[in-house]
């Protein structure tokens, strides 16, 4: 068997990038961090694009910023129907924002039906420990 020269590298070179980082990070910018549309306008694959946020560092944070601004978008909106008085828009942001105010739907179950108790108890005691756990009161 033939000896491998010591020069030959251990792993595969490092692939050089279609994109710069730079041109990748201002098209998520434009396109407010949305990886599918970014990738539309870049020619590429939305995993790609992910895979330069990975990456790049100042890439991951140009779609968090365009991310942010969207969100602040949605926000401004919510705000201007609630002050238009849209009922959805008010119910959803007590819902959300105003929980902490108690503004929560509160849902109400009631269960019936039997209870099979699948230990067998060794005395009364244990049979009443077990029915009181089960929350049924004697």
């Amino acid at each position: 068997m033939a000896d491998v020269p010591e020069s030959t590298p251990k792993s595969p070179p490092k692939k050089e990038e279609f994109f710069a980082p730079e041109r990748v990070a201002e098209v998520l910018q434009e396109v407010n961090g949305n990886a599918s549309a970014a990738a539309r306008v870049l020619g590429c694959h939305p995993q790609t694009v992910r895979a330069y946020c990975k990456r790049y560092p100042e890439v991951q944070a140009a779609r968090d910023e365009g991310e942010e601004r969207m969100l602040d978008t949605a926000e401004a909106s919510l705000v201007n129907c609630i002050e238009r008085g849209d009922g959805w828009a008010v119910c959803f942001s007590l819902k959300t924002k105003g929980a902490k105010r108690g503004y929560i739907e509160r849902q109400h179950h009631e269960l019936s039906g039997e209870i099979a108790i699948t230990e067998k108890p060794g005395t009364v005691e244990d049979a009443k420990a077990l029915l009181a756990k089960a929350g049924v009161e004697l």
